[in-house]
């Protein structure tokens, strides 16, 4: 559902309960974003598309707290060593500022305890409160990750040889083999 606020679509509707069913990518603005299941059913699928990680957008739900899959998305920010932003998501779920803040605290210590400490406590990962069902803090983090790629200077020489990760495939009887990538650095042309 937060993916689909930033690119103005209904994906997550259209899926299994709601819930991302495939890998997939796309860009929103100078952005790419891999969307990869949340469920600890595709743990594997997710750790496919870590090649292609700079920067980590960790979602985690306000009224959930850290799971099992952000672990493993932490450990593979880690391993990566990405920059991570923290999406603290549902915060329109939350009736009054101070149970929103309580569980802000909750994730924060959360996040501290796995290692992550976040920039409220003089850590360096940012930690957005947003909400996809009103929009709100969309834009802050927006502006988050561009920060971030722009702290870290992502940028590519279009004019080179495409250097890609593929990051998923899939037989289609029409076209044969098919395959999802994320072009790192350079251009990929046609033949």
């Amino acid at each position: 559902t937060l993916l689909d606020s930033f690119r103005g679509s209904h994906v997550a509707e259209s899926e299994a309960g709601g819930i991302t069913q495939r890998l997939s990518a796309f860009c929103v603005g100078k952005t790419t974003f891999i969307d990869t299941p949340g469920h600890a059913a595709f743990a594997r699928m997710r750790s496919s598309s870590a090649a292609a990680l700079d920067v980590a957008l960790v979602v985690v739900a306000a009224d959930d707290g850290v799971k099992q899959q952000t672990m493993e998305a932490l450990d593979l920010a880690r391993s990566r060593r990405a920059a991570v932003v923290f999406a603290m998501t549902k915060i329109d779920k939350f009736s009054s500022e101070k149970n929103l803040q309580e569980a802000t605290n909750r994730i924060r210590d959360q996040l501290a305890t796995a290692g992550f400490a976040i920039e409220a406590d003089g850590g360096e990962c940012p930690l957005v409160p947003v909400s996809a069902k009103t929009g709100a803090g969309l834009d802050e983090l927006k502006a988050t990750l561009e920060a971030q790629a722009e702290i870290l200077d992502l940028r590519a020489n279009r004019k080179d040889t495409a250097e890609a990760t593929v990051v998923d495939g899939v037989f289609d009887k029409h076209l044969g083999l098919c395959a999802d990538v994320i072009v790192a650095w350079g251009t990929l042309k046609v033949g």
